[in-house]
């Protein structure tokens, strides 16, 4: 079971990798757009995609486990690998149509 865990936290830390690199270039686009300096605090539209993405994270982690439950088996890492990939590049989609919007917004 520990090397299932330990397999698994491996492997999405790369699987989430490009959906942490939008979510950060988001972040950096919109704080640009507000015209706000690196240490300044997040204006407000921050701040809610900030608080977006941490319920987001949240609920892929209540839907995917509540799945694994749903099928219980010997080897429950590779299917829970698969529904927070899966979450993740859909979640990955969002925040780069979000970003390509944001960014055609300046031009």
């Amino acid at each position: 079971m520990q090397d299932q865990r330990a397999c698994l936290r491996a492997q999405l830390a790369l699987a989430d990798a490009p959906l942490q690199r939008v979510y950060n270039s988001l972040i950096a686009e919109m704080r640009r757009t507000a015209g706000v300096a690196p240490d300044d605090p997040d204006p407000h539209e921050v701040s809610q995609m900030r608080i977006a993405q941490r319920n987001w994270i949240a609920m892929r982690e209540r839907k995917c486990m509540r799945d694994r439950a749903a099928s219980d088996v010997g080897l429950w890492a590779p299917p829970l690998f698969e529904c927070f990939t899966t979450m993740s590049a859909a979640r990955r989609s969002e925040l780069a149509a979000a970003l390509a919007v944001a960014r055609r917004g300046l031009r």
